[in-house]
């Protein structure tokens, strides 16, 4: 209390860092994600160790549009790529009612095109600075047959990374078509990643084939024959709502394992056809949207490649708007003292307005209510 009344000043100044902390500390352990830019710098070598010029480098996996660079003369490289999920310094990522989220993985990946040398090293959004040493590049060798071994030509064939738990094009790696002997091949890529490959073909089903790490650790890489389902069977059904009326303007969508990637529209009787459907299981899910009240309808049915009467039954989805009540996260631990710097302070305020309209008035009731009793007590001291 001396404190107080010979140094009131600093006792407010106490006051108002202890209230900023006590704001600061309520939200620790919220979850606090941003993207942002990350560079990485470093020499791309070979397997000797001297510098390679001329190597495309990209991060993956890809943010919206692939970043590529290529090294100097001296090897040296700067790149420049999004990092998504990272976690603001100084905050304690939570996940309400489970273990916090995995941290985002990527791969720096170095292809060099002339001498067949590639490399990915493991990198995050604190990696500042990598060399990468290249080594010989992976061939990934194939061919698209149907059922009966004849050739598929001009098959359409995709490549994907697979890093963690996210899948992309591999760079600016375009797909490539099968040869008039249904061949293909993927070359410049990194062993010992795992990557999935996906065929199409106009009049024939789908496939997909995932390559394991283990598989690809080795430059070159012949597959099995990766063989398509001919399409050459009719679906045809009625898309109806819950009063078995038909519904126009659904959007119908055929979907199973090795089946085309087909959609159609119903028309004013409901009715939808597909002309190119393989043999086989099918599910057949129509949407019908913009409905009254935001609600919207959907249904699923079960077929088989060659049926003429699937009906898919719609049933709504939601009746009316949902209104969104906001709740206090259930805290799985007590408080505990967080570690704050300027980044995380200048960010807080923005994404808990709530919050802070609520402190902000609780803890200026306080402020006043310590004013008043330091002036009480200091006009009594005088008297």
């Amino acid at each position: 209390m001396n404190l107080i009344m010979k140094e009131p000043r600093r006792w407010f100044a106490a006051l108002g860092l202890a209230l900023a902390g006590q704001v600061c500390g309520a939200q620790t352990g919220t979850p606090d994600h941003y993207t942002g830019t990350v560079t990485t710098s470093g020499r791309v070598l070979d397997a000797s160790g001297g510098p390679v010029s001329g190597a495309r480098l990209s991060v993956m996996p890809t943010l919206g549009v692939v970043t590529e660079v290529t090294s100097e003369a001296d090897g040296k490289y700067s790149i420049t790529w999004q990092a998504r999920n990272l976690v603001a310094p100084g905050v304690t990522v939570a996940r309400r009612g489970g273990p916090a989220p995995p941290a985002a993985q990527y791969l720096l990946v170095a292809c060099d095109t002339q001498h067949n040398l590639a490399a990915a090293v493991p990198i995050d959004d604190q990696t500042k600075s990598m060399d990468i040493q290249l080594a010989g590049a992976l061939a990934i060798l194939g061919s698209v047959q149907d059922t009966r071994s004849a050739a598929v030509k001009n098959a359409t064939v995709t490549l994907q990374m697979t890093v963690g738990r996210a899948t992309g094009s591999f760079g600016r790696q375009q797909p490539v078509r099968a040869d008039g002997d249904g061949a293909f091949s993927f070359t410049n890529l990194p062993p010992g990643q795992a990557y999935t490959l996906y065929v199409r073909a106009a009049g024939y089903g789908t496939a997909s084939l995932a390559l394991s790490a283990d598989d690809t650790r080795t430059t070159s890489l012949e597959l099995p024959p990766i063989i398509l389902k001919v399409a050459n069977l009719k679906l045809e059904g009625q898309v109806v709502d819950a009063n078995d009326k038909p519904v126009s303007g659904a959007q119908v969508i055929v979907m199973g394992t090795d089946q085309p990637n087909a959609n159609a529209v119903s028309d004013s009787k409901g009715h939808f056809v597909f002309n190119q459907v393989c043999e086989g299981p099918v599910r057949v899910l129509a949407i019908n949207q913009g409905l009254a009240n935001g609600v919207s309808a959907s249904g699923t049915a079960p077929a088989q490649g060659g049926d003429l009467n699937v009906v898919v039954a719609l049933r709504n989805n939601t009746m009316a708007t949902p209104t969104i009540v906001r709740q206090a996260p259930t805290r799985t631990s007590p408080l505990k003292e967080q570690s704050w710097n300027w980044v995380a302070l200048r960010e807080w305020p923005r994404k808990h307005r709530t919050a802070v309209t609520i402190l902000l008035c609780l803890q200026g009731g306080a402020i006043l209510g310590a004013a008043g009793s330091i002036i009480w007590m200091t006009r009594r001291q005088r008297f």
